[in-house]
């Protein structure tokens, strides 16, 4: 505090002013990124890692206390999923982030087969001008049995439009072995000996656009496609002896592969009513994935081929959908809103 006597000077008071880092807001949690030391640096995959209630498992799932939850962009649900997801989180820098909303569980305001949490990543604004971002890594494990990613972000915005794609590629293969030896009190031993081979490799393709007419309009449409294909193939042995006599072998094999195309299309539409944030927002979908999910299984018995046995899954599995969504929330100014929908 500085306080001057000289007659004509007026006093100085020091104000000092403290931004929130995590707030509480209603049902819901904000990591202010914005407001924190993570503001520049990161992508929004590590933001993630590193925010209150949340977490990612090895595959690359986003987790809110250990379960699966579901990811929004300003309040835009992405319908990505997998690695898609990471590699398009991964193009998104802390520097365009406002905050991250957490929010347990799925309130009145969400999709009823919402049963798990919401995660709302919130952009500072409408991103202006050209803007693209490519990001990739190499993984070297042994030889043939690598891990390969790379994504590309591009995004054009302008007062009223904002277009953006992003693609992404991955491929994984890996192999194990694995040794079992199980000792019985009656002398039997069982030894088992096997090893895996994996193969699995993800194209995803997403382009969209939002216009916005005016303040209290917005209108979007979006388009993905998703194609993937995976492969595990495994094959071992069991050996059986007692009192140092094998009574059985068995050579066993197990082949499975997957292959799935997806595609969707998605309209929204969203009328802002009010300065209080009063809405009614529009979703709507079309889609179709088929799936060809198999698996091979064989136990061969040398010594004795009266026991051979094979089990063989095969399908051809194809789903269409169709949604529309209307969801509408009043608000009022003693902090209390209003909201219905339905789907």
């Amino acid at each position: 505090l500085i306080i001057s006597n000289k007659p004509n000077e007026k006093s100085i008071q020091e104000v000092v002013i403290t931004k929130k880092v995590i707030q509480h807001v209603g049902d819901k949690t904000y990591f202010n990124v914005e407001n924190s030391v993570l503001s520049k640096g990161n992508n929004v995959l590590e933001l993630i890692q590193k925010s209150p209630k949340l977490s990612t498992n090895p595959q690359g799932e986003i987790l809110l206390k250990n379960k699966s939850a579901i990811v929004l962009i300003d309040g835009r649900k992405t319908n990505l999923s997998g690695s898609d997801l990471v590699s398009y989180l991964e193009t998104l820098n802390s520097e365009n982030i406002k905050r991250i909303e957490i929010q347990d569980v799925a309130s009145a305001s969400e999709d009823a087969s919402t049963s798990n949490g919401l995660i709302n990543i919130i952009l500072k604004k409408k991103p202006k001008g050209f803007r693209a971002i490519t990001k990739m890594y190499y993984l070297f494990r042994k030889e043939n049995y690598n891990a390969y990613n790379s994504s590309l972000n591009l995004n054009y915005g302008s007062e009223n439009w904002n277009i953006y794609s992003n693609i992404s590629y991955n491929e994984n293969t890996d192999y194990g072995e694995s040794t079992g030896i199980f000792n019985y009190t009656d002398g039997q031993k069982n030894i088992n000996l096997g090893n895996f081979k994996q193969d699995n490799n993800n194209l995803g393709v997403r382009l969209g656009s939002m216009f916005y007419p005016n303040e209290n309009n917005s209108i979007g449409v979006e388009g993905y496609y998703s194609k993937s294909n995976m492969n595990f193939d495994s094959t071992g042995s069991l050996d059986i002896i007692k009192n140092n006599v094998q009574t059985i072998h068995s050579e066993n094999y197990s082949l499975s592969k997957t292959l799935s195309d997806l595609w969707y299309v998605t309209l929204n539409y969203t009328l802002k009513l009010d300065e209080l944030g009063s809405n009614i927002k529009f979703i709507g979908d079309l889609g179709k994935n088929n799936s060809t999910p198999s698996n091979d299984v064989s136990s061969i018995y040398p010594n004795d081929s009266s026991l051979n046995n094979h089990y063989l899954y095969d399908t051809d599995s194809k789903s269409k959908y169709y949604t529309a969504q209307l969801d509408w929330i009043q608000k009022f100014k003693n902090d209390w809103e209003l909201g219905s929908g339905v789907k």
